[in-house]
């Protein structure tokens, strides 16, 4: 009786990888590109340029392990800046994730921007608003957390932008 549930299972289980490895399910290769002569960094900086965040410090190896949980071994490349001005949620971290790598470097990023978001709940109302319009933007195996935004401007409506300034970086 045992013997026969435990190939039951067994069976299942192989049918279900088998299906998933058909259906593409997991962490497949991306398909997306950035565009002829376009970097992370380039992206990082027009976003930088086009919000001026307060005080912005680059990324490095340290931080990315530290502060965001990923590990610098599991991306291709990646570029951000984070301010270093305490009273500002603002930040961007571009992520070319490596491969099989993407799935765990975006659960990294959601728990960096929840981090943040709590961090600023009870601060000023306007630096509140900017880290819940927080988001973390998914293009294939490139991966952005951005928290941006201009002091006189809607939380909301400055994610949109800046959403926009990177997706129209890719083919």
């Amino acid at each position: 009786m045992f013997q026969n549930r435990f190939i039951c299972l067994l069976l299942a289980f192989t049918m279900i990888t088998f299906s998933m490895l058909l259906s593409g399910c997991g962490d497949t290769p991306s398909r997306a590109a950035l565009k002829e002569n376009i970097t992370l960094g380039d992206i990082v900086t027009e976003l930088r340029q086009e919000f001026s965040p307060p005080s912005p410090g680059q990324i490095g190896d340290s931080y990315l392990k530290g502060l965001y949980g990923v590990n610098p071994k599991d991306v291709d490349a990646y570029a951000g800046f984070i301010s270093l001005d305490d009273t500002s949620p603002d930040q961007v971290l571009a992520i070319k994730a490596g491969e099989g790598k993407a799935s765990s470097i975006k659960n990294a990023l959601e728990d960096r921007l929840t981090f943040v978001q709590s961090e600023f709940e009870a601060g000023s109302p306007t630096q509140h608003k900017k880290a819940m319009a927080g988001q973390v933007v998914v293009k294939g195996d490139f991966l952005f957390l951005i928290i941006l935004g201009r002091e006189a401007m809607d939380a909301d409506e400055e994610m949109a932008r800046a959403e926009e300034l990177i997706l129209r970086n890719f083919q």
